[in-house]
C-alpha cells in the first residue's frame, strides 16, 4: 500500500488569532487521519477493540515546519512505518498546497482488555503487515 491521505479543512475552531492551527490539533488530526488508514487497510477501532485489543499512544511527535492556516486544506499523508505484533508506529506527513509544513510519528503499544501488553490476533497483524509501508519521516 502506499501512503493514505486524508484531507482535513482547517476550521476556525483549529487557529489562533493570528489565523493559524494551534500546535494540539495536528495530534488530533493525526487520529482522524490514523481511524481513516486503519479503515482503509481493512479493520476499524471497532473492530479491534470488540476483538478485545486497545492501541494507546505511547509515544507522539510532531516537527512544525510552517503554520497550518485558516480556511486552507491540508493531506495529511500517513502510513504503517513499523510493526511488531505488540507495537505499531505510524507516520505522517502534513501538506499545505503541496508543500510538507509537519511531520510526525505515533507509537501504539497493542493491550488486551486488562491492558496488559499482548500481540494482535494473525488475522489482523496480517492486515496491517500486508499493508505496512517502511518509509522513513
Amino acid at each position: 500500500m502506499s501512503k493514505f491521505c486524508y484531507r482535513y479543512r482547517v476550521r476556525y475552531k483549529d487557529v489562533d488569532r493570528m489565523g493559524v492551527m494551534y500546535y494540539s490539533r495536528y495530534f488530533e488530526i493525526f487520529e482522524e487521519a490514523r481511524t481513516e488508514l486503519l479503515r482503509e487497510i481493512g479493520i476499524t477501532y471497532r473492530e479491534m477493540e470488540e476483538k478485545g485489543f486497545s492501541l494507546p499512544v505511547v509515544e507522539a511527535h510532531c516537527r512544525y515546519k510552517r503554520p497550518a492556516l485558516y480556511d486552507n486544506v491540508l493531506e495529511v499523508y500517513c502510513w504503517v512505518s513499523e510493526f511488531t505484533g505488540v507495537r505499531m508506529t505510524i507516520g505522517y506527513d502534513v501538506l499545505q498546497n503541496g508543500v510538507s509544513i509537519a511531520q510526525g510519528s505515533t507509537t501504539h503499544a497493542v493491550t488486551n482488555d486488562s491492558g496488559r501488553i499482548t500481540r494482535l490476533s494473525p488475522e489482523i497483524a496480517d492486515l496491517i503487515k500486508e499493508h505496512s509501508f517502511e518509509g522513513a519521516i
